[in-house]
């Protein structure tokens, strides 16, 4: 029974099985632990689904193979996540190389 439901295609909404699931995300060089993050889950709930221990439903099966899918988008939203918490960094630095001169002068 494990193995039916493990490779059996989940209907509705999804295309592909969990197998096909784990061959893609080997194939995107990903590790459990990026598609958990990418999911906002656990490494363990993922982990688990890839070893056929516990079953995702219709809904997780559905976001696990739409993260796996829409790789560019994610990379891209992830990117612009980057450039944003750099620049906020780099504000901060400059607001702190300003204190650190103001104080100076003020000492002087």
């Amino acid at each position: 029974m494990y193995l039916n439901i493990h490779h059996q295609k989940v209907m509705d909404k999804t295309n592909m099985t969990i197998q096909e699931l784990i061959e893609r995300r080997r194939e995107l060089r990903w590790s459990v632990n990026e598609v958990a993050r990418r999911l906002g889950m656990p490494y363990t709930t993922v982990y688990k689904w890839e070893k056929g221990i516990n079953h995702p439903t219709r809904r997780n099966m559905e976001l696990w193979e739409q993260v796996l899918e829409n790789k560019q988008d994610a990379d891209s939203q992830e990117t612009e996540y980057l450039k944003m918490l750099v620049k906020s960094q780099q504000e901060q630095i400059e607001m702190l190389k300003s204190e650190i001169e103001r104080l100076r002068n003020g000492k002087t």
